[in-house]
């Protein structure tokens, strides 16, 4: 459910398959694209991405004109893009090839940080909890534009039982510890943002 402005030219919008290109006087003017767009890089607009599937695995396509055509770069995630295992993509604001994919409810759930060389995967031995079932529900992830070393994961409950939280890297997605404070230990996150003034989350 990813809707962004093009940084540098703000009649660009995109939203699922369609990129607007007059946003600021109509939302007639738009453009349908072979592949909904996930993400965007903060630092140079033409450039966004779309999660799919590539048979039993989810591949990461990218596109550097917009949209207007697509490579996929990067290595498949060993987990089914079917069944809505696959959480939200950040991209580091600082490297347009280094991503974060949220993964849960399937095989190899985690945080994984994904560049063109490789990918790794956090989970549960790097800090973060595992939900009511052995793994951890991570749907979502958002980079800190301010320091790229410090990442935020959000879960949500659905099926699962109780949600685990929030959680907070300081070390580039490495490591994780939960920061819910006085919110309790059952918080389901239905979104997750970095303010790019406050660093609020």
């Amino acid at each position: 459910q990813f809707i962004s402005f093009h940084p540098t030219n703000y009649n660009i919008a995109y939203a699922g398959y369609y990129k607007f290109t007059n946003i600021d006087s109509d939302n007639t003017s738009k453009t349908t694209l072979s592949k909904r767009v996930d993400a965007m890089y903060p630092g140079n607009g033409d450039i966004v991405y779309s999660v799919g599937s590539s048979g039993s695995y989810t591949r990461i396509y990218k596109s550097i004109d917009e949209g207007s055509t697509w490579t996929n770069p990067y290595p498949d995630i060993p987990t089914s893009y079917f069944g809505g295992a696959t959480g939200q993509l950040a991209i580091d604001p600082a490297n347009p090839d280094k991503l974060y994919l949220a993964v849960w409810g399937a095989s190899n759930p985690g945080i994984y940080i994904i560049t063109t060389a490789g990918y790794s995967v956090k989970n549960a031995s790097h800090g973060l909890t595992n939900g009511l079932g052995s793994s951890p529900d991570t749907l979502y992830v958002a980079v800190d534009p301010n320091d790229t070393n410090v990442l935020y994961a959000g879960y949500w409950f659905g099926n699962k039982g109780q949600s685990k939280g929030l959680f907070r890297s300081t070390d580039g997605g490495n490591t994780w510890s939960n920061i819910n404070g006085n919110l309790g230990s059952n918080i389901a996150v239905q979104g997750l943002t970095v303010n790019p003034y406050t660093r609020e989350v």
